[in-house]
């Protein structure tokens, strides 16, 4: 398989636009952290980003868990990320967006997105779900993650101050590239002015395009 060119879509390669790789500083896991409720997001991450290989069985998995399909218009944090994200592809001649279902839900009191989309570049597919929690104060804690994943991160970096990245390979399922948790402190300004805060969940698949 051919490498692939970073594509220009948010938190999908938002590391890869910063071209800085740092040592993380460890998620908190005492005071706030400990009131997250960590446990019923990665449950809900992991059931609505399984089955992302089929966007309509992706979409009717998530509808199935209680998330609500919603347009992709200014009227709410999910949507303007998406927003910028298409606008982003549409100034690279080299990829081609495929657009996924936009949905929302809450989860024990907090507002969550989840987009499930993907690009054809260099003769892949990737295609990949991410949930949002965009008002989270701290990154989801190790403990958690590590037992939601059954092992510990491949790796861990800040490309910079505020922003953190957690990576597995593989990811949650067979056929997964690659999981990832994320957190944007508040406040944090990010190259291109990306719309990202708080936490952010990525499961991602890449095939080949045969057609």
């Amino acid at each position: 398989m051919r490498k692939i060119r970073p594509i220009l879509l948010p938190f999908m390669a938002l590391t890869a636009l910063l071209g800085v790789t740092t040592p993380a500083v460890a998620a908190s896991e005492g005071g706030n952290a400990l009131a997250y409720p960590e446990t019923e997001m990665l449950a809900a991450f992991r059931a609505a980003c399984t089955e992302i290989g089929d966007f309509g069985k992706a979409r009717e998995a998530a509808l199935s868990q209680g998330w609500a399909e919603i347009a992709a218009d200014e009227s709410t944090a999910g949507s303007r990320l998406v927003l910028f994200g298409e606008a982003m592809v549409q100034k690279n001649p080299d990829v081609t967006m495929l657009k996924g279902p936009l949905l929302r839900r809450d989860v024990a009191g907090r507002e969550l997105f989840l987009a499930i989309s993907g690009a054809k570049v260099d003769g892949n597919i990737v295609k990949g779900c991410r949930m949002y929690d965009f008002t989270a104060d701290k990154p989801l804690g190790s403990n958690a993650l590590v037992a939601f994943m059954g092992r510990p991160a491949n790796a861990s970096n800040m490309p910079l101050p505020g922003f953190t990245v957690e990576s597995w390979t593989p990811g949650i399922a067979n056929g997964h590239m690659e999981f990832e948790a994320a957190h944007v402190a508040q406040g944090t300004t990010l190259p291109a002015n990306v719309p990202i805060s708080g936490i952010m969940l990525k499961a991602q698949i890449v095939e080949i395009d045969k057609r």
